[in-house]
């Protein structure tokens, strides 16, 4: 079975972001890929049900091979700083996000590995010398770029345009990764745990 790389902030424990591993694992096996997941760090989070990340640094090594490499979901094509702890600890504040996008495109274009942007978002403009020359350039070495709204494509500037998707947040797809009568059991459990009536009602907001 091939691997599919997936990028994205799955070393911190943002249960959001912690999703898109397993709803591209679930959507991918149908075409007969296996995926793994790449964070700025390999640091796992306390969930054990979570995808145990590769750092992107990894991928310099030519003995870990993928076919291709998903950047996104999640708000993570920036170039800003972040003060996140985990990427504090691991001195990687001021390169961890550019990493998930820039960074993998550069180490997969050296490997002739193709990449897809898989619906990020991009939650901030970039400068007008960005979106003349980098961002341009990188979505170049793209075989597929989308992201998630109207105003992520329009954060990237008006040169890739006419290049860039628009598809809804991948997370919308989480109804089809855990269908209604596999969380029937797990429900009970809930229900059992914090000693809830079966009658009582419940709405969930996301």
């Amino acid at each position: 079975m091939k691997n599919v790389g997936i990028a994205g902030t799955f070393d911190v424990e943002n249960y959001g972001d912690c999703l898109f591993p397993v709803i591209a694992k679930t959507r991918l096996a149908t075409a007969g890929f296996d995926t793994m997941s790449i964070s700025p760090t390999s640091t796992a989070t306390r969930w054990q049900d979570s995808a145990v990340s590769l750092a992107v640094s990894d991928l310099l090594d030519p003995e870990i091979s993928i076919s291709g490499a998903l950047i996104g979901g999640g708000n993570i094509i920036h170039n800003h700083q972040d003060s996140l702890d985990t990427y504090v600890a691991h001195d990687v504040g001021n390169t961890a996000y550019a990493s998930l996008w820039l960074g993998i495109t550069q180490i997969c274009l050296s490997r002739g590995i193709p990449v897809m942007w898989n619906a990020p978002g991009v939650p901030r403009s970039f400068t007008k010398e960005e979106q003349s020359l980098l961002i341009p350039s990188v979505i170049g070495q793209a075989a597929y770029v989308a992201v998630r709204d109207q105003a992520s494509r329009h954060n990237l500037g008006p040169k890739v345009q006419s290049s860039v998707n628009i598809v809804l947040d991948t997370a919308v797809e989480i109804s089809e990764t855990w269908p209604k009568s596999d969380l029937e059991q797990v429900f009970k459990n809930l229900l059992n745990r914090k000693a809830f009536s079966g009658e009582r009602r419940f709405f969930s907001v996301h």
